[in-house]
C-alpha cells in the first residue's frame, strides 16, 4: 500500500512539474531549481522523478514544450522567427539549432515549405491570379513565390495549374 501511494505521489508531483513547465515555458529563466522550489522538493529529487516518470530530463521536457509552442506560433501567425524564439523563452541561435534538430530543416525552409503547400491549395481550389496567391501565402512578391515554388516542386505555379487541368 505504501509503495503504491509513493508511486502515485511521485506521478502527481511529476505532473505538477509538467504543468508548471506548460504554464511558464516562455520564462527564459525557468529552471529545475525554480520548479522544485515551487513544489517544495529538492532539485535532485525532482530531476530523478522526472527522469523516472517521463523518461527524459527537465531540460528536454522544457525544450520540447517550447518547440511545440514555437511550432504553433510559426504555423498560426506571421511573427518573425526572432519574435517566436523570444516568445518561447529561447535565444535565436538556440531556437534555430533546436528547430533544425527537431524538424530536420531550418525554420526558414519549413516556413517556405508551408507557404508552397498553401499556394498549391490556392492553385487547386481557386482561380486567384499568382499575385493574389503570393500575397495570401506570405511571400514578399509574386516572383519570389514563383522562384520558391519552382525550387521545391520542379515546375512553376502556372505549369502546376495547367497540369492539374489536364
Amino acid at each position: 500500500i505504501i509503495s503504491g501511494y509513493r508511486t502515485q505521489s511521485s506521478q502527481l508531483l511529476c505532473d505538477r512539474a509538467v504543468a508548471i513547465i506548460e504554464a511558464d515555458y516562455a520564462d527564459e529563466s525557468l529552471t529545475l531549481t525554480d520548479v522544485s522550489a515551487r513544489l517544495a522538493v529538492s532539485p535532485n529529487y525532482l530531476s530523478a522523478l522526472i527522469k523516472k516518470n517521463k523518461g527524459e530530463n527537465f531540460v528536454s521536457l522544457l525544450t520540447a514544450c517550447r518547440m511545440r509552442h514555437a511550432y504553433d506560433l510559426i504555423v498560426c501567425s506571421t511573427m518573425k522567427i526572432l519574435e517566436v524564439a523570444e516568445r518561447c523563452g529561447m535565444s535565436f541561435s538556440y531556437f534555430a539549432k533546436k528547430f533544425l534538430a527537431v524538424y530536420g530543416k531550418t525554420c526558414k525552409e519549413y516556413i517556405e515549405e508551408m507557404r508552397i503547400i498553401k499556394a498549391e491549395e490556392f492553385l487547386v481550389f481557386t482561380d486567384f491570379d499568382l499575385q493574389k496567391i503570393s500575397s495570401e501565402t506570405g511571400f514578399s512578391d509574386c516572383s519570389h513565390m514563383i522562384k520558391s515554388f519552382k525550387k521545391l516542386r520542379g515546375i512553376t505555379p502556372k505549369q502546376y495549374r495547367i497540369k492539374l487541368a489536364e
